[in-house]
This record gives structure tokens, C-alpha cells and sequence, in this order.
């Protein structure tokens, strides 16, 4: 079974750009590309430690340290790590950033 599988990600194969190969490349849904943009649905509302490092602008490894000590919310479904986008936004905001003030548009 496909690793990307049997984490409950979905994968699709997408053929290179490259002129006569023919290696296939795979997209992670709900993972950003290269250039940061998503390839699913962006307001996905279970996030995993990947996508949570990326909001927060740090290491998996330090979410997923944060998460063990309880200082991030999270729960657990097996041996993996999951976030609410709620509860993370919720959780940035009471850390004393304001998304309104930061990035006035």
C-alpha cells in the first residue's frame, strides 16, 4: 500500500514537464506545491503538522513539540498528529497576532 495512502492523503500522479521523459511526478493533495500554492482545497479544517509549519512560518518538528507538551492544540488519530485550522487560527490570535492590523488591506 502507498504510504501517502495509508496516511489518508490522496495522491494522483502528474507526467513532468520535462520533453521525453516519461518518470511521473506525484501531487500530494493538500500539500503546497513548490511555489506555495496548494493543490486542493486551502481551508482544509484538519491540518497536518506540515501544513500547521507553514501557517505558523516554522519546523514540523517544532509543531509537533508543541503539540506533545500541550502548548499547540492537537489530537491524534493513531500514531499521527492533526490540527483543527480553527483551533490553530484561534490559537495564533491569542498568541497576540492580528491578522488585521499586520497585513491592512
Amino acid at each position: 500500500m502507498d504510504a501517502f495512502v495509508a496516511s489518508g492523503i490522496a495522491a494522483q500522479p502528474r507526467k513532468t514537464q520535462t520533453p521525453g521523459a516519461s518518470v511521473s511526478a506525484t501531487v500530494i493533495q493538500g500539500v503546497p506545491d513548490q511555489k506555495g500554492q496548494s493543490t486542493s482545497d486551502r481551508e482544509s479544517p484538519v491540518l497536518n503538522p506540515n501544513q500547521v509549519a507553514i501557517l505558523l512560518q516554522c519546523h514540523a518538528k517544532t509543531v509537533l513539540r508543541l503539540a506533545q507538551a500541550g502548548k499547540l492544540p492537537a489530537f491524534r488519530v493513531g500514531k499521527l498528529w492533526r490540527f483543527s485550522r480553527s483551533a490553530i487560527l484561534q490559537w495564533i490570535e491569542s498568541q497576540g497576532y492580528n491578522h488585521n492590523t499586520v497585513c491592512a488591506a
